[in-house]
């Protein structure tokens, strides 16, 4: 058994292993399926056996000076004594056996972070490494969000599902997930894939987030630990700078700092608008609206999401909108004033080719609320900003005090169907090396998770990067979305009822009473249907 196999904690009848000696190899049953276990990473191993046979005498009548005679088989040892007055031949066989293992064809899903190329290069690249280094068959897959999304709620149909995937809705999937069904749960593994004092958030309290990331509190069977952390995404401001410095402008701070700064910088008839709403495909407009209506109490007043928990104040299985209230009429009324009162954004923003990104490339909008891997296509679309731009944490409300920021946290997830636990497990240790992880993040642009990543030197130079990481850290961002199997036809669908309700009021098609109220009608019928 490798290391790494006895440091894991096993779960009582949970694996059953029966053990053949052999003179060359050990055969490990798991779950029906024969695994040769020899030495680590397929080295060779050399031993000198004893033979239990019965001696041989071989009477020599040579006249010769003793020799001795050494040769490799695949026998037991045998040695030969002389009974003349010479000295004894002795000849000694070497044993050697190479063990193998049966490789594990690993299914990889992931979905796309920041450029594509880039993604595929560097994670093609680790997996090789990985085969190379195990000799097992690990494989990845990469889709986009929609396969991911569809492929991924036809698992628990009894579709096919990966070995390892990364994802983002743990909460959903936990509480279905069974048995053999989903996802499998990690207790048995926390240990062995966790690195706890490297975390910078402990894992084991649920904060503001962490209740949705590990649910213990909603999943069936008390388990704890469904994921491994990889890394938290959210959204601050990208701004232009060197205009700000230009105009002796620091970044604002609060939603009416935000109003009064754009006033100042916006430029219409010189197309240019200050802001930009979104980032690069129209469904990306509604998280502008969204940060606005936590900062301003979202649903439930105090930041919460636009759905209605249960009565045990579970959002997962929630059947109601919590969209009619105070803060989504103030924080429509809030975006069709910078649209249309001010001029701060530009009207095309209800174009379905409006995009954020390209007017800020372009010098036609000076901030932009996005992921922080939009700084990668930054630099490498638009060359001529490097050093021109940087990033401001999300604004505040000044009245609630909170400040309009989401976070999803993405990790690493193993599927019950798995026939291949263990490898699974090997698999994410390797890709979760601090090392490789840190090359992830600063390459993609990822906010890591992991003291070792946000202390490093290369990643405490990149000013950028750092913001992100401090506004997760502030412990003011609200974990967005809920968890709600039905998250992406609500919001991320640019059919959804969210973006209609926002895209009416913006277009001047609707009254913002008018737009809520189809958004609460549409939104309840779809949290009705069955997951």
């Amino acid at each position: 058994m490798s290391q790494t196999e006895q440091n894991i904690p096993q779960k009582p009848n949970r694996r059953k292993f029966l053990t053949y000696a052999g003179a060359a190899a050990a055969v490990i049953i798991v779950g029906g399926v024969a695994y040769y276990i020899g030495t680590s990473n397929r080295q060779t191993s050399t031993t000198t056996a004893t033979s239990t046979l019965a001696p041989t005498t071989v009477t020599s009548t040579s006249t010769l000076a003793p020799t001795t005679v050494t040769s490799t088989s695949t026998l037991a040892p045998t040695t030969v004594t002389s009974t003349s007055t010479l000295a004894p031949t002795t000849v000694t066989t070497t044993t050697t056996s190479t063990t193998t293992k049966l490789a594990a064809p690993i299914d990889f899903w992931s979905p796309p972070w920041g450029d594509p190329t880039l993604q595929k290069n560097l994670i093609n690249g680790y997996v090789a490494g990985y085969n190379q280094q195990t000799g097992n068959a690990a494989t990845w897959e990469y889709l986009d969000w929609t396969t991911t999304f569809n492929r991924e709620a036809l698992i628990f149909e009894g579709g096919a599902a990966p070995d390892v995937a990364i994802g983002c809705f743990t909460s959903t999937y936990a509480p279905r997930s069974t048995a053999t069904l989903g996802l499998m749960p990690l207790d048995d593994y926390v240990n062995t894939l966790l690195n706890q004092n490297d975390y910078a958030i402990d894992l084991t309290t649920a904060d503001p987030g962490l209740d949705y990331y590990f649910p213990d509190s909603i999943a069936p069977g008390g388990h704890n630990w469904w994921a491994v952390p990889w890394f938290a995404e959210t959204c601050a401001s990208t701004y232009r700078k060197d205009i700000f410095e230009q105009n002796n402008i620091t970044p604002p701070t609060t939603l009416d700092e935000q109003v009064e700064i754009g006033k100042k910088l916006t430029n219409p008839s010189g197309g240019v608008y200050a802001m930009g709403m979104g980032w690069g495909d129209p469904v990306s407009v509604c998280n502008n609206w969204s940060y606005t209506f936590l900062a301003m109490g979202g649903g439930d007043g105090k930041g919460g999401p636009y759905l209605e928990p249960d009565a045990n104040g579970i959002y997962w299985n929630s059947t109601k909108m919590a969209i009619n209230n105070d803060a989504a009429k103030a924080s429509l009324q809030y975006w069709y004033d910078m649209v249309w009162t001010y001029n701060i954004v530009s009207p095309e923003v209800t174009s379905p080719t409006y995009n954020a990104e390209s007017d800020f490339m372009a010098g036609k909008a000076l901030w932009f609320t996005a992921p922080a891997w939009v700084g990668a296509d930054i630099n490498s679309s638009a060359p001529q900003l490097k050093g021109k731009f940087d990033a401001f944490m999300l604004v505040k409300d000044a009245t609630t005090g909170l400040r309009g920021a989401s976070i999803v946290y993405c990790p690493y997830y193993i599927y019950a169907t798995t026939k291949y636990p263990d490898a699974c497990v090997d698999f994410i240790n390797y890709l979760n090396d601090p090392a490789r992880e840190l090359t992830i993040d600063l390459q993609y642009r990822l906010e890591p998770l992991k003291k070792s990543a946000i202390t490093d030197p290369t990643f405490l130079a990149d000013t950028y990067m750092k913001v992100f990481v401090d506004q997760i850290n502030t412990g003011e961002v609200h974990a967005i979305p809920p968890g709600n199997p039905h998250s992406q036809a609500l919001v991320a669908s640019s059919t959804g009822p969210i973006y209609n309700m926002v895209m009416s009021v913006l277009s001047k098609t609707a009254t913002i009473p008018e737009a809520i109220a189809t958004c609460e009608t549409a939104g309840n019928a779809i949290l009705a249907q069955p997951v």
